[in-house]
């Protein structure tokens, strides 16, 4: 082979790397692109899930919470009902006096 024809083989051979290499290159920054793009939606799906599970933390506290004081009113108010009704009693019986004996 003459040298002139061997030295348009290697350009090509050259070019055509270079060429491979920019494709590759290309390849390479959009699948990075998009693993960046995949990568931030789990991070926003992940964020998300996290937040629903922090309010439904809080939902269930306040939950509870709510069933507790209603449960503390409910026993004040039947305290309450207790002695009123001892109140009652209490008076009735004073007022009708002791109770005659055949």
């Amino acid at each position: 082979m003459s040298s002139s024809i061997t030295n348009n083989l290697a350009k090509l051979n050259a070019e055509q790397l270079c060429k491979h290499k920019d494709n590759d290159n290309e390849l390479f920054k959009k699948k990075s692109v998009e693993h960046r793009r995949r990568m931030k939606v789990q991070k926003e799906a992940e964020h998300q899930r996290a937040e629903a599970v922090v309010r439904q933390k809080a939902e269930e506290e306040a939950k509870q919470k709510a069933e507790v004081e209603a449960w503390r009113r409910a026993e004040v108010e039947a305290k309450v009902c207790a002695e009123e009704v001892k109140r009652v009693q209490l008076k009735q019986s004073s007022v009708s006096g002791p109770s005659k004996g055949k």
